[in-house]
C-alpha cells in the first residue's frame, strides 16, 4: 500500500517539476518526500470531506500532533518528511482509506493532464499569475503568490523552497505556500472538532 502511494506521489512530483526547465534526477529525489507528504495531507482532507471512509476520532487524535508539527515547524528534513508519511500510512490509516486515496490521486492527475483542476501551485494546468495577488486561482479564490516558492518569482526567486531543498536546508512547504496552508488549516479544524 505504501509503495502504491509513493509511486503515486512521484507522479505528483513529476507534474510539479515538469513546469520548470529540466529538473535533474537529484532534484526530483530531494523533493519527492516533501511533495509526497503535502499530497497526502491534501488527500486526507478529501478523504475526510468526500469519502465514505472518514477518519475516526482515534485516527484524528493520532494525526493531530503530526499536523500541528507541520503547521508550526519552521522546517523539516526530507528524512523527517518520509518518517511522518510512514507514520500516517503505516500506523494510522486503514488499507481501505489508502486505496481510496490512491484512486482519488489518480483522478486528480487525470484532471490536471486534461487541463482541469488547480492545485497548490496556481491556476488550472499548473500556471501561475507571476505573483499578481489580485488574481484568484482554482483553489477557492486564494491568490497566487508567484509560484511554488510562495514568493513572487517562484522557485528561482530569492529564498525559494526549491533552492533550500537543493541546499539540504530544512523546509516547510505548508508555511511557504498559502494554498497548502489553507488545506492544512481546514484539516486541522475538522480533526480537532472530532477529538474535542
Amino acid at each position: 500500500m505504501k509503495r502504491n502511494l509513493l509511486v503515486l506521489g512521484s507522479f505528483l512530483l513529476s507534474f510539479a517539476l515538469a513546469q520548470f526547465q529540466g529538473p535533474s534526477p537529484e532534484m526530483r529525489a530531494k523533493m519527492e518526500p516533501y511533495f509526497n507528504l503535502m499530497s497526502s495531507v491534501s488527500l486526507l482532507l478529501e478523504l475526510e470531506k468526500t469519502s465514505d471512509l472518514p477518519l475516526s476520532s482515534e485516527q484524528a487524535a493520532q494525526l493531530l500532533p503530526i499536523l500541528n508539527e507541520l503547521k508550526t515547524s519552521q522546517g523539516y528534513t526530507a528524512g523527517h518528511a518520509t518518517e511522518l508519511l510512514d507514520t500516517i500510512e503505516l500506523e494510522i490509516l486503514s488499507p481501505e482509506q489508502l486505496v481510496w486515496m490512491d484512486g482519488e490521486f489518480l483522478k486528480q492527475q487525470e484532471a490536471r493532464q486534461n487541463g482541469g483542476g488547480g492545485g497548490f501551485f496556481g491556476r488550472p494546468g499548473g500556471q501561475n499569475d507571476g505573483g499578481n495577488a489580485n488574481t484568484a486561482n482554482a483553489n477557492g479564490g486564494t491568490p497566487s503568490t508567484g509560484g511554488p516558492g510562495g514568493r513572487a518569482g517562484g522557485p528561482g526567486g530569492q529564498g525559494g523552497f526549491f533552492q533550500r531543498i537543493m541546499d539540504g536546508e530544512p523546509v516547510n512547504l505548508f508555511l511557504d505556500n498559502p494554498n497548502a496552508t489553507a488545506v492544512l488549516d481546514e484539516l486541522l479544524g475538522l480533526l480537532s472538532a472530532k477529538t474535542g
